[in-house]
Order: C-alpha cells, then structure tokens, then sequence
C-alpha cells in the first residue's frame, strides 16, 4: 500500500543497545539458575553478554561525552576505552576493587571465547573422581570460569560499573532507562 502523499511524518528512534545485551545477559543468567543441567550454556552466554554491555555502554557514553568519540573508538583497545571515558569525567577507578577489578576478568573472559582456540590435553596418572570410577577431565581456563557464581559476579559488577561511570559523568536520566525509545510527529495539514 502507497504512502499517503498529503501526510508528513517524521520518525525518532533511539536504541541503547548496551541495554538490550545487558537485558539479555540477565535473561541467560536467570534461565542458568532454573536450569540444572544445561546452566553452562546460560552462563558462557551471560558472561560473554556483559563484556558486550560493557564495550556498548563505553561507547554509548564515551559518544555523549566527546563528539569526536566514533573517530578514535574504533582504534582503542577496551581498557583503553574505559582509561578515556574515566578521563572525560574525571574519574579515577579503583582497579583493585570490586567492581572495577572485574573489568580486565570480563574482557580476558570474552578475548578467551571471541578468539577461541583448540586445546588438547594429555595427562598421565590423572586424578579421579570422588567415587575413583572416571578421570577428572582437564579444562581450559575459560570453562573452568563458567560457574553460576562467576555469572552472577559478572552481573553485579558489570551493573555496578556502568551506574558509578553514568553516575560520574553527570548526564541527565538513568543509565537503565528503556532501551527502546520512539516518538513521531504526523503533520496531516499538509
């Protein structure tokens, strides 16, 4: 169906996309609670979500905050981004400290799944299980960190980054509004 010619619209649209991947991390995170047997998945998911939330709000806020930011972004590494976005508001952030601390956890965390290599292993005289009937299979260091605590330890620490830095950069609103935000204007006079 054509467009009605004597109508004039115009349509606005903003989509905070650090909050749909944070609303999804959340998501995958509570579904790993209720699910048993296949939280592993839930997790990997959830934990690798908070890495993108976080790249996504540094560049959400860093682009408020410096209009020159989609220029430069691109060539800096996330810890970079975040040493740029704490200088922009003047901030210095405990690296030592909760949640802060988490910040290089999250990102090793991600670069480990992103970049995904093959491991093989080989072990003689591997430890058994509690019953001594299996071996105790090795694991690489990205799923030995997949655990329903380090989920929710990515979700706390992630959450409470995100609000100390929108906190610190004293914008305007929430840093957890909706992600989704529509308005219009219909001029029919025309």
């Amino acid at each position: 169906m054509a467009q009605n010619k004597s109508i004039k619209n115009i349509v606005f649209r903003n989509i905070n996309t650090y909050l749909v991947l944070f609303e999804i991390a959340q998501s995958e995170y509570k579904d790993s609670i209720k699910n048993e047997y296949g939280h592993f998945q839930n997790c990997l998911v959830s934990m690798l979500f908070c890495s993108l939330t976080l790249e996504g709000f540094l560049n959400h806020l860093g682009s408020k905050l410096d209009k020159k930011w989609e220029q430069r972004e691109r060539g800096l590494s996330n810890t970079e981004k975040l040493n740029e976005v704490c200088s922009l508001i003047s901030f210095e952030r405990n690296k030592t400290n909760e949640p802060f601390c988490y910040f290089s956890t999250i990102f090793d965390f991600r670069d480990e799944i992103v970049h995904a290599k093959t491991k093989e292993f080989r072990i003689e005289n591997a430890k058994m299980d509690k019953n001594n009937i299996n071996p105790i299979l090795p694991k690489p260091r990205w799923e030995k960190s997949i655990t329903l605590t380090n989920c929710k330890k990515f979700i706390e620490n992630t959450e409470q980054m995100i609000t100390i830095l929108f906190e610190k950069s004293e914008l305007p609103g929430s840093a957890f509004s909706s992600p989704y935000i529509a308005n219009w204007i219909i001029d029919r006079s025309i």
